[in-house]
């Protein structure tokens, strides 16, 4: 990734970038594209408890339910998980 420096992240957390609505978007995510069932729920559950606050997801996926239930019982508020390119919101 040429201009984002990813050791300037602090605390364990990934460098982030300023958006222009003032959120500031990860840099590093989790991807989502093949994992389906436990294995996705357990990804996505863990990425979050690591500290992942950016999720490659998309409907072509077909995996929107387990992520959403993993958002869910991670316990991070919707507003702080970023999906691909967004803020999550409700």
């Amino acid at each position: 990734m040429i201009g984002i420096d990813l050791k300037s992240g602090k605390n364990g957390a990934a460098p982030v970038i300023k958006l222009n609505s003032g959120h500031n978007l990860p840099t590093v995510g989790l991807g989502t594209y093949a994992l389906h069932g436990s294995t996705c729920t357990k990804a996505v559950y863990t990425a979050i408890q690591s500290g992942y606050r950016m999720v490659d997801t998309a409907a072509f996926y077909g995996n929107e339910k387990e992520v959403g239930e993993d958002v869910w019982e991670s316990g991070v508020l919707r507003e702080g998980i970023y999906g691909f390119g967004y803020l999550v919101s409700t």
